[in-house]
């Protein structure tokens, strides 16, 4: 799946609804190089952030990172996780009744 995404005035741009996976991100702007990052980790919820530095140089030059992007969500201070319906069935009732 390919999406293209223009940047704001500001620089900040944003992708969204894409399914959870791993995905390579490519920037290009006419006069600077080509970056590539690879082994984005998105999940089901997250904001990631990528933050690029456009150099300046001839299209046709390309950088090229690689490597795993830490899955912190530094713009919020909220723990969440997936609990399986296995894990709610196996949770101790500690003599409490699950139906009330």
């Amino acid at each position: 799946m390919i999406r293209k995404v223009t940047s704001a005035d500001d620089g900040e741009y944003r992708v969204t609804s894409i399914p959870a996976g791993n995905y390579e991100v490519t920037i290009t702007a006419a006069g600077f190089k080509t970056e590539v990052r690879g082994g984005v980790g998105v999940t089901v919820g997250a904001d990631v952030a990528l933050n690029f530095s456009m150099v300046v140089g001839a299209v046709t030059e390309k950088v090229e990172v690689t490597g795993e992007v830490a899955q912190v969500d530094t713009t919020s201070s909220a723990m969440g996780g997936f609990v399986n319906a296995t894990t709610i069935r196996e949770l101790p009732l500690n003599g409490r009744d699950w139906l009330s």
